[in-house]
C-alpha cells in the first residue's frame, strides 16, 4: 500500500470535520495535483493552492531551515 492510499481517507475525513489541512509536499506533476484534487473533492470542501516559485537554492535553504526548526521545537 502506498502512503497516499493510507493517508488519503484520513486527510479527507479531517477536512470533512472542518479541520484545515496543509500538505507541504510537491505538486509539480499532474499525478500529484490530481491526488490533491481527489482529496478535496472526496471531502466536498473548498481548497486553495499556493505556489512558491523560487530558485532551487532558496527552496532548499527554506526546507533545511524548516527541518532544523522542527527538530528544535519537537524537544
Amino acid at each position: 500500500m502506498r502512503l497516499r492510499d493510507a493517508m488519503g481517507p484520513h486527510i479527507a475525513a479531517l477536512m470533512r470535520l472542518g479541520i484545515s489541512v496543509v500538505l507541504n509536499c510537491p505538486a509539480n506533476t499532474v499525478a500529484s495535483r490530481a491526488w490533491k484534487r481527489i482529496l478535496f473533492e472526496a471531502a466536498g470542501v473548498a481548497h486553495q493552492l499556493q505556489v512558491l516559485d523560487g530558485p532551487d537554492a532558496v527552496c532548499r535553504a527554506r526546507l533545511q531551515r524548516r527541518n532544523a526548526e522542527k527538530h528544535t521545537t519537537a524537544r
